[in-house]
């Protein structure tokens, strides 16, 4: 699976940590709502007591859709391209002027990098749709794995009802089970193939 680091400045950290986040409970309540933001059917809050190893463990498990690497990547750049527009707004008169003044700015010349990556990223978005199998799926585990990649291509600021019916679809198939057997309809496949499509691979019908 594809990693993404970046390292927030410490004007976010202060912000987060003195303004948003008054103590430990605090942080375990945003952590919850994140999950729900998440259109999380359920979160589970795990304390594990201090042993003589290691100290408190704290973990947070639901079943929340997440984020992409793509939708961290647009989201870093559309806030980062906030704060440049913001600048060359008050301080360079900035729909004053010609478009090659703009580009003699540094903040300009971002700006249109910023652009055009957000060009590619949205078209790997449109990429994923694409990628999903033409074919019918012929059980449970082929419906959630075209649910899984239309969640991640979908993006729930521009679409939030769709967004929250195929997320809610993808927990409902996960969760069914056989009358006669008991076991769970769909296996555990769907989650490696929706993860394959979103790093840019093109998969086959239950491959």
């Amino acid at each position: 699976m594809q990693q993404l680091e970046f390292k927030p400045r410490a004007r976010i950290i202060r912000t987060v940590g003195d303004q948003l986040i008054s103590g430990p409970e605090a942080a375990i309540i945003e952590l919850a709502r994140n999950a729900y933001d998440a259109d999380a059917s359920y979160v589970i809050v795990e304390f594990t007591p201090p042993s003589a190893s290691a100290g408190w463990r704290i973990n947070i498990i639901d079943d929340g859709h997440g984020m992409s690497l793509a939708d961290i990547r647009i989201r870093r750049l559309l806030v980062r391209w906030g704060d440049l527009e913001s600048d060359v707004v008050q301080n360079h008169n900035w729909f004053g002027i010609s478009r090659r003044e703009q580009l003699e700015l540094p903040q300009g010349r971002e700006m249109a990098r910023i652009d055009k990556m957000l060009t590619g990223l949205f078209r790997e978005r449109q990429k994923l749709l694409e990628a999903l199998p033409r074919t019918a799926a012929t059980d449970p585990t082929g419906v959630a794995a075209k649910i899984a990649a239309a969640v991640k291509a979908i993006d729930p600021d521009d679409h939030q009802e769709v967004h929250f019916l195929l997320s809610g679809a993808a927990r409902d198939l996960a969760a069914m089970r056989c009358p006669g057997c008991h076991q769970p309809l769909v296996t555990e496949a769907w989650i490696d193939w929706s993860t394959r499509v979103d790093q840019g691979g093109k998969v086959s019908e239950g491959g």
